[in-house]
């Protein structure tokens, strides 16, 4: 994965955060949709390039690929190897499994 400053990877939270609460509109959900096809057509990210992804990085892919804007909550703190979990469908999306 693409080593990135920490405030660019905010930023993007932050901007994803936007796209997924739908105060965008028609272009959010078409934004949406393009990054999780985007995602999940990508045969790179297995288990081992995801453990070694910077925590951030590994929300925002999670928070795409299951649509579920609480992965990207500050308050909420879920270990890697978790995120890592939910996104190969390992474990629950459920947050609170």
């Amino acid at each position: 994965m693409k080593v990135m400053l920490e405030e660019h990877l905010e930023e993007m939270n932050n901007k994803l955060r936007s796209i997924l609460e739908g105060t965008g509109g028609s272009l959010h959900i078409e934004e949406f949709l393009y990054l999780q096809k985007f995602i999940q057509g990508r045969g790179d990210l297995i288990e081992t390039m995801l453990l070694m992804a910077h925590h951030v990085q590994l929300e925002i892919l999670v928070a795409i690929k299951t649509g579920i804007q609480a992965f990207l909550h500050p308050s909420v703190t879920i270990p890697q190897s978790r995120l890592v979990e939910v996104f190969l469908y390992k474990r629950c999306q459920n947050i609170a499994c």
